[in-house]
């Protein structure tokens, strides 16, 4: 069984054209994951070979490895942000200080 689908893809480039992609052909058996509809799976998930699983397990590791690294990026650059906010109010604090203190003395 063959299922045949062309999709069309409006590009957003200077000339705005609509670009047509490749046909794509879909072969064999759909079998429907998790959150699928239950009610129309006849068959459940085929067991993965010890082969299938490494390379899930490799992908989950990689994917979680990703995730971490994310994470650490986006809190680093927050921490930056809330270190230079805390220099410049710190160098505004300075300021007035002198000030202060230079219209206390005269």
């Amino acid at each position: 069984m063959f299922v045949c689908c062309s999709l069309t893809v409006k590009m957003y480039g200077s000339s705005g054209d609509t670009t047509r992609l490749p046909q794509l052909e879909q072969s064999g058996t759909l079998i429907i994951g998790p959150g699928g509809k239950k009610a129309k799976i006849d068959k459940p998930l085929p067991k993965l070979s010890s082969s299938q699983e490494s390379a899930l397990k490799k992908a989950q590791k990689y994917a979680m490895e990703q995730n971490i690294k994310m994470v650490l990026v986006q809190q680093t650059i927050a921490h930056k942000q809330q270190v230079g906010v805390f220099i410049v109010l710190w160098y505004i604090y300075m300021l007035l200080l002198c000030f202060v203190h230079m219209f206390a003395v005269c």
